[in-house]
């Protein structure tokens, strides 16, 4: 029997990506960028039938169950849970300057990256542990049903194919 596990990243926010912000601003962002939805795809990245997966893993975040919602409307089967949402975030500590989005988003990552923006969230080591805990729920799910979706969420799927990967999966 072949198993497969399916990691789909979720659709683009319905979210104005661009522009200058403020720090408050730039945290205002992260709050929405985590509760809403998602633009409808312009084509379906993934043809799936009916009958060949039975149930649909989400992130617990908005913007995955948006996903998967547009795409197979098949809300019933949807399984949100909070071991496959992204790798949490915030904006560094500055003064009250504006600055590109970009910018704040990508400093906050990097410095959370190498430990310095953690405080208040998980840091990035108890991420990547969720992220081998939920690689051992889907291989799980995958043994048990031959073929697992999730919808999630960018880092949270690099991470999860690094470790399926090294636990003997191929990637395609």
């Amino acid at each position: 029997k072949l198993s497969q596990i399916i990691l789909l990243r979720h659709g683009e926010p319905a979210l104005d990506k661009k522009g200058w912000r403020k720090r408050k601003e730039a945290m205002q962002f992260i709050e929405a960028y985590d509760s809403v939805g998602v633009y409808t795809p312009r084509s379906m990245p993934l043809i799936i039938k009916s009958d060949e997966i039975e149930v649909i893993f989400t992130s617990s975040l908005y913007r995955s169950i948006s996903t998967a919602d547009q795409l197979f409307n098949r809300t019933e089967d949807q399984r949100p849970k909070p071991i496959y949402r992204e790798f949490e975030r915030k904006i560094f500590t500055f003064p009250n300057i504006k600055l590109p989005l970009k910018w704040w988003l990508t400093i906050s990552r990097v410095l959370w990256f190498s430990g310095l923006n953690k405080k208040g969230i998980e840091s990035f080591s108890e991420a990547k542990s969720r992220a081998k805990m939920a690689k051992e729920l889907l291989e799980k799910n995958a043994d048990k049903d031959g073929k697992v979706l999730l919808v999630s969420h960018g880092l949270l799927n690099h991470y999860l194919v690094k470790y399926l990967v090294k636990n003997g999966w191929e990637e395609v």
